[in-house]
């Protein structure tokens, strides 16, 4: 039984024996006392339970993480401390008002439409309403409550939030205090939340506008790019890719980079993620990119790796730029360079050797002349001319590579060149080579030496012919062809115009990539020692070069090859025959002033024209040529210069003469033709020139048709 009932049983009993009145007053007090206690242990319990609550509280709060949570835990712990029918959270951020209830119901808005909760805000204090007192208050509660509490949460005096309590009676409850404590302290760690959430979303945009920008730039940049992960999966390409490779954006999108564009064996991809986890990925890379078709585009990489906040490698940047086209012209231009430099060494080496032959071949002629009255001797000395002749048509072949071969263009036309060449041709080719020709239906004029062309035909068809040593075909056609800026830089040559075109085709055995880039070099042959000197492609090269044309080569192995020579088309002119030339005599009595820096050719000149009658005045240079016909320039009637010589040249040479004397007639002779009185190997009209080796007869015939001739050079 409880004390209160034993203090209510004892004052209820009647004394009955003297002294007892005293004793019952004692235990009357004493009950009181017990009844204080109890309600006192009593309130010390609830508020040991409430402070219990408290500390409950605020732990969990103390716990949660992030504005969600927070405000997720603050409806919980609410709910489970003093119920009620609902609560919601009001909280202000970036000029919008959240709300978030126990039922997990969200809104917002740039308002709050509850005039409570507006006054609370405003006013910052606490709203009771107690609708079971007031019909007119209840009017503002929600249906089946009967209270209603809001709360401000005020934090560095601001109101951040307010809590809207339904359907509790707080003071019955005794924790009002509590609660507004508890309040300011979720209004602390809220605003935490509140102010880490903004500025985190802030970055969020500013970093999602950032990559926005970043991806827009990306697809709108002329260049290649695409995006890997760490694990090669490629989570953005731009249209730039897409187009370079043929692919759909969305066959590579969250594909493997190592299985579309860029192929690698497993050692390979596990070596390239390798250097990209630890950083070492090379910042430029040159590599194929693999098309959807199968064919691949040289592409130049840049790599940017793509980090975390942390440092961390997240994965890789790739910008890339075709080079296929770029890589293509440097190669044609290293292949141009090199002919040009093995042209030059040839051009030079060829250059001396003629004044060599020419002293030779002289010399030769000059000997056999004295000894045809004795056969053995006789018989000694033609094999030294024969051999001597066969050097020079080496060194012809040489000068015709290195484009510094005297050519005398005329318009001609291409069809009429192969049909005249055609028996001859067949001759070469032999019974086991079929030769068929598809000529152009209309005339195809160029300006053209036709003696060149025949040996470039010749050599290639000499060449087709060791190509197919069991018989075959070889066909020459001659076609139009305009050529535009696009045309010119897809096939990688030639300048915008209309052209003649020469193909000839055998179905020999082909070439391989390796060969086909060395066809042109000189000295360069893939037959037995013997049977040939890698000359007569070289020498085509440069014939086709020397008239502003371009030849090019097609083959693969085991089907034939083709040759495409392409020459400028000229308008429509009228066709002159070739020149014929007119006998004429050999010797005379004039005097010839001669300059030349090689001594054995200027004492054979010398030799030559003193015997058929001439009086000569020599020179070693050019400066020592000027000087002696200054002195004797009433006698001299033909100057023969040498084109390059120490000090001055001969079109030096033959400046300052002019000057002196204007009617004074000149012969140039040299190696090759000089690019001062040549342009690109064509000789000037109206200057008189003879190539080295020269014969003494035909030296003299030339010396002698200048001299008879009614202008003088130049």
């Amino acid at each position: 039984m409880s004390l209160w009932k034993i203090s209510k049983t004892f004052s209820l009993k009647p004394c009955v024996a003297e002294g007892v009145s005293d004793m019952t007053g004692q235990i009357s007090i004493d009950v009181d006392e017990l009844a204080r206690l109890k309600e006192r242990l009593r309130e010390l319990s609830r508020q040991k339970s409430r402070v219990e609550l408290i500390n409950v509280m605020y732990d969990r709060i103390s716990r949660a993480s992030g504005l969600n949570e927070v405000i997720d835990t603050i409806l919980a712990v609410l709910l489970e401390s003093v119920g009620g029918l609902n609560l919601v959270l009001y909280h202000f951020r970036d000029g919008i008002w959240y709300s978030s209830d126990i039922f997990n119901r969200k809104e917002e808005s740039t308002r709050i439409d509850d005039p409570l909760v507006r006054e609370v805000i405003e006013k910052w204090r606490c709203v009771e309403i107690d609708g079971s007192s007031d019909p007119e208050l209840q009017k503002l509660l929600p249906e089946n409550c009967e209270y209603l509490w809001v709360f401000p949460l005020i934090a560095w005096n601001r109101v951040i939030a307010a809590v809207r309590m339904e359907g509790m009676l707080l003071n019955t409850l005794n924790i009002r205090g509590d609660l507004e404590t508890f309040f300011r302290y979720a209004a602390l760690i809220l605003n935490n939340e509140i102010t880490s959430y903004t500025k985190l979303s802030r970055a969020l945009s500013l970093a999602r506008e950032s990559e926005r920008r970043f991806r827009e730039t990306l697809e709108n940049m002329t260049l290649m790019a695409v995006l890997l992960d760490c694990d090669g999966t490629i989570v953005f390409c731009n249209d730039c890719l897409l187009d370079a490779s043929g692919w759909q954006r969305e066959e590579l999108l969250g594909g493997s980079w190592f299985e579309t564009c860029f192929p690698l064996d497993e050692r390979g991809k596990r070596s390239y993620l390798a250097a990209l986890a630890d950083g070492n990925l090379e910042l430029h890379q040159e590599h194929a990119l693999r098309t959807k078709a199968g064919d691949s585009r040289l592409v130049s990489w840049n790599n940017t790796f793509l980090r975390d906040s942390f440092g961390r490698i997240e994965g890789v940047a790739l910008i890339g730029e075709d080079i296929t086209e770029r890589r293509h012209l440097e190669n044609q231009l290293r292949q141009a360079q090199k002919m040009e430099s093995i042209g030059t060494l040839a051009g030079g080496i060829a250059h001396d050797f003629n004044n060599i032959l020419t002293a030779i071949i002289g010399y030769g002629q000059l000997l056999e002349r004295k000894v045809q009255d004795d056969p053995e001797l006789l018989q000694n000395v033609l094999p030294i001319l024969t051999a001597a002749d066969r050097a020079s048509g080496l060194t012809t072949r040489l000068l015709a590579f290195s484009r510094k071969q005297v050519i005398l263009p005329r318009p001609v036309d291409v069809n009429s060149v192969i049909f005249t060449l055609e028996k001859l041709l067949k001759q070469i080719l032999g019974e086991d080579v079929e030769l068929k020709t598809s000529l152009w239906p209309e005339i195809l004029i160029v300006q053209a030496d036709s003696n060149q062309i025949d040996h470039v035909l010749i050599n290639l068809a000499t060449n087709a012919r060791d190509a197919m040593p069991d018989g075959g075909l070889l066909t020459i056609k001659t076609t139009r062809q305009d050529m535009d800026e696009e045309y010119c830089r897809y096939h990688g040559f030639g300048s915008p115009g209309s052209y003649a075109v020469i193909s000839v085709s055998d179905s020999g055995c082909g070439m391989s990539e390796q060969l086909r880039q060395r066809i042109f070099e000189p000295f360069f042959t893939t037959k037995e020692t013997g049977k040939g000197n890698g000359l007569g492609l070289s020498m085509a090269y440069g014939i086709v070069q020397q008239h502003n044309g371009y030849i090019n080569v097609y083959s693969e192995p085991g089907n034939g090859t083709t040759f495409r020579i392409y020459l400028p088309l000229e308008s429509e002119v009228m066709l002159s025959p070739a020149p014929h030339p007119a006998t004429v005599s050999s010797g005379g009595t004039e005097t010839v002033l001669l300059a030349e820096d090689d001594d054995s050719v200027r004492d054979l000149m010398k030799t030559v024209l003193g015997e058929a009658g001439y009086s000569v005045r020599d020179a070693a240079n050019g400066i020592d040529a000027v000087r002696l016909f200054e002195e004797h320039r009433d006698d001299v009637s033909l100057v023969i210069l040498d084109v390059i010589m120490p000090g001055m040249n001969g079109k030096a040479v033959y400046d300052e003469i002019r000057k002196i004397r204007s009617d004074v007639k000149v012969l140039f002779c040299s190696g090759y033709a000089s690019d001062i009185i040549y342009k690109k190997g064509v000789l000037d009209d109206g200057l008189n020139f003879i190539s080295k080796p020269v014969s003494p007869q035909v030296f003299l015939k030339s010396v002698r048709r200048i001299l008879d001739s009614g202008t003088p050079a130049g």
